[in-house]
């Protein structure tokens, strides 16, 4: 009896589960041809007949399935590091004054250089939103002129 289907079952079971260890979604791509190639293996089917198949299935997979998660996967990226603190709100420190090019404000537990987007002095306690951020200083906008 030919058991050349448990041996796809098995490389199809390891691919899956490689594929949690790594990103991309390549490995279940592999993983899945192995496990549609065991159904003709088990019915018999010569060896180029199973190569065939893995083949067809990885070109379907990779073309059809794939673009699909990896576009999803992508579309829930979130902002990291300073990016993150675009939108939030932050409590001013020292007056935010184009002139004198001072200005501080406190965000998400952290003291950052300010400048106003706006060009408007900010008053020291003035809630501010964070606009953008360039290097180490924070673009903010007071609350009320959002």
């Amino acid at each position: 009896m030919n058991e050349n289907w448990q041996a796809w079952l098995i490389a199809g079971g390891i691919l899956f589960v490689l594929e949690l260890l790594t990103p991309g979604f390549v490995a279940a791509v592999f993983g899945g041809a192995c496990l549609v190639t065991a159904i003709p293996a088990a019915l018999g089917a010569p060896v180029w007949g199973m190569i065939v198949t893995f083949i067809g299935a990885t070109l379907v997979l990779t073309t059809g399935v794939r673009p699909l998660f990896v576009r999803k996967e992508g579309a829930q990226a979130a902002r990291t590091n300073a990016d993150a603190l675009i939108g939030c709100i932050g409590k001013v420190m020292e007056p935010i004054d184009k002139q004198s090019s001072t200005g501080r404000v406190f965000v998400e537990g952290d003291d950052w250089r300010a400048v106003s987007e706006s060009n408007e002095t900010i008053p020291m306690g003035a809630q501010v939103i964070v606009k953008r951020v360039e290097s180490n200083r924070l673009h903010v906008d007071s609350l009320g002129r959002t």
